[in-house]
């Protein structure tokens, strides 16, 4: 609503404030229902309609949304019909809403139908369409879909920059719940409760606080159920109520090593990090990455001071061969298959360093996991040696 204010237009929107200025949930959904019964009435300025609200996925996070947004008088519509809703509709009373879901976002490679398992299971044999097809036609997107590297982005700041030159600025605003840095949205700076949004400038490229400036207003605030504290505590106690007799049944071993997380409910067995004042074994390779971490500053400490020692006496031409260093991607079941662990080992073994860049664990046993590492080697000869090893270990 102030977005809309800055930009010339008063719209019922403005009467709604940020979630942590009402005592409750209820009192929030109460404000946002009576914006929606003033739009249903009075209308929305011309000039920003028809109104269109993309959201993309269908887990939770999107249906927390969803069901916020469904307090407004909207008509709910297919992403393939964005382009004649937009050339065609006026209607100011109502909101047109859209679900985007992975058919409506790629298309494949070679021109074949969408399908879902090829999609989760192979994305590389697709690309993204939804910067063309549903984006321009788009006023606002709430992003709240799981992604991860392996697969195409939405769209980019470049697709915003396209858009706009070519005179196609119907977007005003991206709500990315996800909070994936430079994600499936680009998203390269989160907000915050205090200030909840910036603007970016696709013409310019600069960002700004200011909601008077022109370009697209992003909100990526990664702890928004700290806004509504109460709810969000409710909600997780009533999540961790079922497994509270288990818990209290299964004591923490008194004996360092001997844990007792059979006893535990699986989704709570999976969580278990630490056990009988060690790592838990799918957590082994934080002790080897640590190990592995250690080493290299220690030897990089020393080398320092070898190198110093070395100018001071002999002069720059006696200092040693700078390190080369290679960035690797890895994907696939890393954790429950123990690639991790034989990487880690390989790269230890060889005497290099590794830095991991990226982590993101599947969030099911379906989903893979994905890893980005920094490989560091004292020479550019070693270190193709070493990744040839991790390309054994890791096939």
């Amino acid at each position: 609503g102030e977005r809309f204010l800055a930009l010339g237009f008063s719209t019922p929107l403005l009467h709604i404030g940020s979630a942590f200025m009402y005592p409750s949930l209820e009192e929030a959904r109460r404000a946002v229902a009576l914006a929606g019964e003033a739009i249903r009435t009075k209308g929305l300025p011309e000039a920003l309609c028809p109104f269109t609200a993309v959201f993309t996925g269908t887990g939770n996070v999107s249906r927390g949304a969803l069901d916020i947004f469904r307090l407004l008088p909207f008509e709910m519509v297919e992403p393939g019909q964005l382009p004649g809703i937009c050339s065609r509709t006026k209607d100011s009373h109502k909101l047109y809403l859209s679900i985007a879901t992975a058919e409506h976002m790629v298309r494949r490679r070679d021109g074949g139908p969408f399908d879902k398992e090829s999609y989760y299971s192979e994305p590389g044999r697709y690309e993204s369409v939804f910067q063309d097809t549903v984006l321009p036609y788009s006023t606002a997107i709430v992003n709240g879909m799981y992604w991860d590297e392996r697969f195409p982005r939405l769209f980019t700041y470049d697709d915003l920059n396209r858009h706009v030159v070519n005179g196609n600025d119907k977007l005003l605003g991206v709500c990315d719940i996800t909070c994936d840095a430079d994600g499936s949205v680009p998203t390269r700076q989160f907000t915050s409760i205090e200030q909840p949004f910036f603007i970016f400038n696709a013409l310019t490229e600069e960002t700004s606080e200011s909601l008077d400036e022109p370009g697209v207003l992003f909100h990526a605030v990664d702890h928004l159920p700290s806004e509504l504290p109460r709810e969000a505590s409710e909600h997780f106690g009533n999540c961790l109520l079922p497994f509270l007799p288990s818990l209290t049944a299964a004591h923490a071993p008194l004996v360092r090593g001997k844990g007792n997380t059979e006893a535990l409910p699986p989704p709570v067995r999976g969580a278990v990090v630490a056990e009988g004042g060690q790592l838990a074994k799918d957590f082994w390779y934080i002790s080897q990455l640590r190990s592995v971490n250690e080493r290299a500053d220690a030897e990089a400490a020393a080398a320092g001071a070898a190198e110093d020692k070395a100018v001071s006496f002999h002069g720059p031409h006696n200092v040693s061969q700078p390190p080369a260093a290679v960035k690797l991607d890895f994907s696939g079941h890393l954790f429950d298959t123990k690639v991790v662990n034989r990487i880690l080992d390989t790269v230890e073994a060889a005497r290099a360093r590794v830095e991991i860049l990226n982590i993101e664990v599947g969030s099911t046993n379906d989903h893979e996991s994905t890893m980005a590492v920094l490989l560091i080697a004292q020479s550019q000869e070693r270190l193709l040696e070493v990744v040839e090893q991790v390309k054994e270990v890791a096939e």
